[in-house]
């Protein structure tokens, strides 16, 4: 697939930056949320959204990260790549101990000008596959760069 999702392997060590109008961290249960005008950067990784459901394990390691909205949206500059990277739907789950991300209800992923569209779309970023799962009702959409 033409689209890469790799974010810059430097952004994992760029300080990150929340802004959310409402937040809430349960000790006991590991989990985060944020309500509210979501801003998410960490290096060239941005996220917007209108919720944000952060859990960690009993050491500190997050993961998963999911966000909401009317279309949720993630961008990153992958590592090697000149084009900005751009993530739409209405849910986005992300695991980070995976490597994956999956994009629910109105999916659409960009790069440059090649463009995936689906109701259901999972990326695993380490094997870096891409699967676009149609409905009945909403054929996957591809379209690439000439």
């Amino acid at each position: 697939m033409p689209v890469t999702v790799f974010p810059l392997s430097s952004d994992k060590r760029q300080i990150a930056y929340l802004n959310a109008d409402h937040a809430n961290y349960n000790r006991q249960t590991h989990v985060s949320t944020y309500i509210g005008n979501i801003k998410f950067s960490q290096g060239t990784m941005h996220l917007f959204a209108d919720k944000l459901v952060v859990y960690d394990n009993k050491n500190n390691k997050v993961y998963k990260i999911v966000a909401f909205g009317k279309r949720a949206h993630y961008s990153t500059l992958p590592d090697g790549k000149k084009d900005i990277l751009n993530a739409k739907a209405n849910i986005i789950q992300y695991y980070p101990l995976k490597n994956t991300a999956i994009l629910i209800g109105d999916a659409e992923v960009t790069q440059k000008s090649s463009t995936m569209r689906g109701p259901h779309i999972t990326y695993n970023m380490q094997q870096q596959t891409v699967l676009l799962n149609p409905s009945p009702k909403n054929q996957a959409k591809i379209s690439f760069q000439p």
